[in-house]
């Protein structure tokens, strides 16, 4: 079964309604949303992912840190402008979204060895933009960092 076709018109930002009405097997979705070589590179796994909603968890490994051995603020970035990027496309719209801005913040220290997750939500479906954020987790539910970013549908 191919995923569901989702046009502006259903976009409902509630997330329990995306469980309801999506009601087909998630891996349809993970499959049809375009993966970079970061993402591979990275090593990470779509864990949950619904149109406007994308959640990836990777681990902390040498490559990613700094020389503290922690998580590299410019990897970080790029973790988030990624999974800007996978939510914009969970949308399967006809259009490539590009990203034309993207600010980051952040909060805390993730070290070597860390499991993370990476959270990518639609705020606002626009006629030629879409807002989006992501944020960085830990396991224990602390806010490592977070990206609010523009794209525009082109």
């Amino acid at each position: 079964m191919a995923a569901q076709k989702i046009t502006r018109e259903d976009v409902d930002y509630n997330p329990c309604s995306f469980e309801i009405r999506l009601n087909n097997d998630i891996n349809n979705l993970c499959d049809c949303i375009p993966k970079s070589p970061l993402y591979s590179w990275l090593n990470a796994n779509i864990v949950k992912a619904y149109p406007g909603e994308v959640e990836l968890e990777f681990t902390v490994t040498p490559k990613l840190t700094n020389p503290a051995g922690v998580l590299h603020g410019g990897i970080q970035c790029a973790i988030l402008d990624e999974v800007v990027g996978m939510t914009g496309a969970s949308l399967e719209l006809d259009q490539f979204l590009y990203a034309i801005d993207l600010k980051v913040d952040y909060l805390r220290k993730a070290r070597l060895g860390q499991t993370l997750s990476v959270k990518g939500k639609i705020i606002k479906l626009g006629r030629n933009i879409v807002n989006c954020t992501a944020e960085i987790y830990s396991k224990d539910c602390k806010l490592i960092a977070q990206a609010k970013s523009n794209l525009i549908i082109h």
